[in-house]
């Protein structure tokens, strides 16, 4: 019987060791610390296997499967439905970096919106379906027989850098506007950070407004005003709306309950900090149960 009882004990302990986080997997760490943890964890043979272009998974630190070749260059490759833009030396001949940031937004969000949705259908990262591109090609183009020029932005060094960090920051989001998580749970909330400046001569106001859809939810609306801020500026001067969004901000009509609910997924958010801004801003948000 004693045996019995000290072979449970063993077996919980050793399910409630495997079930506590490592500092790597804690988004509350900075990047630097996290990256340090995993390392220090790694044998030389897994470090290995993580600088290949197809990653093998690391099931002992609940490392998945990794492609890192998926390709954006004007588009989200290889995959159907998706927005095709112009290639990129013909986007360089705008010579306008802040169309290219608009550009690489968009594609950003249907990439993650096709990535969400191939996993979503039981299927497991792939190459052409990953979070990972080869993109921008900021290859310097001054020689036709290279072959491969219309994937630049043309033989310019400024021109080039200055679309190469247009494309990066599309794909990447804007630096100005921080969200607290990128994953909530039930009773979580999310806090949206955005920065208002008053460029002009006189006082001020301004509105930050936060919009949410559900991804994937084509009868439901296109967008829905969850939050807002007013925010008095005098001239010259920047402040900064924080608007909390509650696990309930989530919530929308659900056709099968046909009850509020909050179902878990992918969730658009919306914002910008101007009330007549035509274009919004956005961001990706996971609600889990």
């Amino acid at each position: 019987m004693k045996k019995i009882q000290l072979i449970i004990i063993a077996f919980f302990l050793a399910e409630s060791l495997w079930s506590q986080q490592n500092p790597f997997q804690d988004p509350n760490l900075s990047s630097e610390e996290r990256a340090k943890d995993l390392i220090s964890r790694l044998s030389l043979e897994e470090k290995a296997t993580l600088v290949c272009d197809q990653s093998d998974p690391i099931p002992r630190l609940d490392i998945k499967r990794f492609n890192w070749w998926s390709e954006a260059l004007h588009k989200y490759t290889h995959n159907d439905n998706v927005t095709v833009f112009p290639e990129p030396v013909g986007m360089a001949a705008s010579f306008d970096d802040e169309l290219l940031y608009r550009i690489f937004d968009a594609v950003s969000d249907e990439g993650r919106a096709k990535y969400n949705q191939w996993l979503k259908m039981g299927n497991e990262n792939k190459r052409f379906l990953s979070l990972s591109v080869w993109t921008p090609n900021v290859n310097i183009f001054r020689d036709p027989r290279w072959g491969r020029g219309q994937e630049t932005y043309s033989e310019d060094p400024y021109l080039t850098s200055r679309m190469g960090i247009s494309v990066v920051k599309g794909f990447q989001g804007p630096d100005d506007a921080k969200f607290s998580k990128k994953e909530i749970k039930t009773d979580e909330s999310v806090k949206l950070t955005v920065p208002v400046s008053n460029a002009g001569k006189r006082d001020g106001t301004e509105i930050v407004q936060v919009y949410v859809h559900k991804v994937g939810d084509n009868d439901g609306p296109i967008k829905t005003l969850k939050g807002f801020q007013r925010v008095c500026l005098a001239a010259g001067n920047t402040a900064h709306a924080v608007i909390n969004l509650p696990y309930n901000s989530f919530e929308f009509y659900d056709r099968e309950s046909r009850k509020m609910m909050v179902n878990p997924g992918e969730y658009e958010i919306f914002y910008d900090n101007s009330s007549d801004a035509e274009d919004l801003e956005t961001s990706m948000i996971t609600v889990n149960k």
